[in-house]
């Protein structure tokens, strides 16, 4: 199991360099690839692990996976951009931009756990709040990663760098953890 593991966890490293590799001809990719990257990273290491028997039948619900997928890192991207700016007018808090861009990652991840752990939901069709901690956790991780590796550097490529090969693995791993662990347990004699 642990050799599959890795599989999902390198496929998603790779989604990730992919992710801010495309960003470099147009940053507005990483607005709109990471969603279709991060499923087509699951579905390969599925593959690839042949572990398609771990997951429920259906056109709809790999049409629902990748639709859901889409959304969860676009809706992400816009409550980062959008949480600081909120956080001031309700509260008069001022945390200058690079609080707000913080805040609003710390927010995205949040956002971007419910609903990658629903894509799994879906594809498993069994939700696991063990796992919505789980992904909550990386997404904490990797943002403060993030932040103590760019507060040295402050690039692009420092930040997105490490952002999103590191949150994809983390993600696609983690979700690859969950669909090896919905096997049923051997039978023994």
């Amino acid at each position: 199991m642990a050799n599959r593991q890795s599989v999902f966890l390198f496929t998603g490293l790779a989604a990730g360099i992919v992710a801010v590799c495309s960003a470099g001809f147009d940053p507005l990719l990483l607005i709109f690839t990471p969603g279709p990257l991060f499923f087509a990273a699951v579905i390969l290491a599925v593959r690839w692990t042949d572990s398609s028997s771990l997951i429920k039948k259906g056109l709809w619900r790999y049409n629902s996976v990748l639709a859901l997928s889409v959304v969860a890192y676009v809706v992400s991207f816009m409550v980062m951009w959008t949480s600081g700016a909120v956080l001031e007018k309700v509260t008069g808090i001022n945390l200058g931009s690079s609080g707000e861009m913080w805040l609003g990652l710390y927010l995205a991840g949040l956002v971007a756990s419910v609903l990658v752990e629903s894509t799994i939901a879906i594809m498993t069709g069994v939700w696991k709040n063990q796992y919505l901690f789980y992904f909550a956790s990386a997404a904490l991780v990797t943002t403060t990663l993030t932040f103590v590796v760019n507060t040295s550097y402050e690039s692009f490529w420092t930040f997105y760098g490490i952002l999103m090969p590191v949150g994809f693995a983390a993600f696609v791993g983690l979700s690859g953890k969950q669909i090896l662990g919905s096997a049923p347990a051997p039978v023994s004699d």
